[in-house]
């Protein structure tokens, strides 16, 4: 049986922005890892709950970024992509 590729109706990422996605996705995962061990580790309930809304804001919008790149909804990049890591932004093309 051919490798044929599936298709969730959504267009396929261009692949210039294959390596971009792959680090924003690491990115992101770094977030949650990093979300993970500040959970676990905070013996004061009141300084995780600050820290969890601004970061879970920030893995929103880079998903937010991945989602447009990978064939989503075409917008203008907004102000909020100053959080994507500098290295990523450059091979996303922003």
């Amino acid at each position: 049986m051919a490798d044929t590729p599936v298709s969730l109706g959504a267009p396929t990422p261009d692949d210039a922005h294959i390596p971009g996605l792959a680090d924003l996705f690491s990115d992101i995962a770094a977030d949650l890892d990093s979300l993970r061990e500040l959970v676990a580790s905070s013996t004061e309930p009141a300084a995780v709950h600050r820290v969890l809304g601004d970061l879970l804001a920030v893995i929103a919008w880079r998903c937010d970024l991945g989602t447009r790149l990978a064939g989503g909804p075409a917008s203008q990049p907004t102000a909020e992509e100053r959080f994507v890591h500098p290295y990523t932004a450059r091979r996303l093309g922003l």
